[in-house]
Order: C-alpha cells, then sequence, then structure tokens
C-alpha cells in the first residue's frame, strides 16, 4: 500500500479509533427513494458489515457527489470501466478497440 494520501472532496484526516467505522464486505446494490410526485430524493444503499446487513442513506445531491469523487478515483487510477450493471450482458471489453 502506497503513502501517498489521496483526498478527493473535503476529508477530516483522524487517528483510527477515534471515529466509529464500518468495514463494508460486500454492497448489494441501491435502492432509489422518490418523493410522492416520483422524484428522486436519494439512494438506499445496502451491505454487509460483519454479520450484519445495513444501509446507508444518502440525498440525492450528496449521491451525486459521491458518484464525482469515484469517478475521479477512477480515471486517476485508469481503472477500467465495469459492466453496466442494469443489464448483466453488457461488458466494456466488447467495445473495446481491438
Amino acid at each position: 500500500m502506497s503513502d501517498r494520501v489521496e483526498v478527493y472532496g473535503t476529508v477530516s484526516i483522524y487517528e483510527p479509533g477515534v471515529i466509529p467505522t464500518d468495514h463494508v464486505d460486500r454492497i448489494h446494490g441501491l435502492r432509489v427513494g422518490r418523493s410522492p410526485d416520483g422524484q428522486p430524493q436519494g439512494i438506499e444503499v445496502q451491505f454487509d458489515s460483519g454479520d450484519h446487513r445495513k444501509h446507508l442513506t444518502i440525498p440525492k445531491m450528496e449521491a451525486l457527489a459521491l458518484l464525482s469523487f469515484l469517478k475521479a478515483f477512477q480515471l486517476n487510477e485508469d481503472l477500467p470501466f465495469p459492466e453496466d450493471p442494469r443489464n448483466p450482458n453488457w461488458k466494456a471489453s466488447d467495445y473495446k478497440k481491438k
């Protein structure tokens, strides 16, 4: 693991153990929360942490900020585009130049 510190957005640096944290073992998916008129209000991410199923609710604008931070991480690390979760048959590698 590298010693370089990489930050996307504004992050408070803290000593381990000072702020309780959950380790995410596996993200199962997310559910979109909608207002009565059908507009997206945010997302609920469902994940496993240890032996427990948990969820995290993120308001719409904060979810979009997280998406931007993750996209910056992906681009900076030159990570491949993942498979499209909406279509299990779609693979990015099928569209790459050979």
